[in-house]
């Protein structure tokens, strides 16, 4: 992730087609308010975990254990989406 630089929400551009995945439901709400929010597909990456509830935690200023556990279930929940979306 070395070349890897945030982007405000604020300067940031959805293009068509784009699915903008939160992890919990404060940063859905933020995204939903942007101007180009509303014709985009938006849900939240916990949803798509079995067995796991709709939030996953922002593990920023937590300890190593924590964020382990956070970046497992991120892992589980983009691989659960490309199981799916690859099968329709």
């Amino acid at each position: 992730m070395e070349g890897h630089h945030t982007t405000p929400i604020g300067r940031f551009e959805a293009e068509e087609g784009d699915l903008l995945i939160a992890m919990e439901p404060a940063h859905l709400d933020a995204v939903k308010r942007q101007r180009w929010a509303a014709p985009h597909q938006i849900t939240l990456l916990g949803l798509w975990i079995d067995a796991h509830g709709a939030v996953i935690s922002d593990p920023h200023g937590y300890d190593e254990r924590f964020f382990e556990d956070c970046f497992s279930l991120i892992e589980a929940g983009v691989r659960a989406m490309e199981e799916q979306t690859s099968r329709s």
